[in-house]
């Protein structure tokens, strides 16, 4: 079971200087669960990121990529990252790529 924590919420609209109809809101979460004999890691925190958007109180679209790293505060800081520059749910999986890649 995955425990969703909400890390960060942004609220894009006209005094954002976007040229928005309706204002945008991005929540950034991150999922945490334990790693289970599977994973062989047995009692290991494993750490997922997701965005949802939504559009006038209306949810929109949301991605998830569970899984992604065994160390919170480096989740923590890629989901800030992700926040800093406004990425939507459907970047999401592109941004973490490249993010990966440039650790390589």
């Amino acid at each position: 079971m995955f425990y969703k924590r909400l890390e960060n919420k942004i609220t894009l609209d006209k005094n954002n200087h976007f040229f928005l109809e309706n204002p945008i809101t991005l929540e950034y979460y991150i999922f945490e669960r334990e790693a289970d004999s599977r994973d062989g890691l047995d009692g290991r925190k494993v750490y997922g990121i997701g965005i949802s958007k939504t559009i006038d109180n209306r949810h929109y679209e949301e991605n998830v990529v569970y899984n992604f790293s065994y160390n919170f505060d480096e989740t923590k800081n890629v989901v800030n990252m992700l926040a800093r520059n406004t990425v939507t749910p459907v970047e999401l999986v592109p941004v973490l790529e490249n993010i990966l890649e440039m650790q390589i």
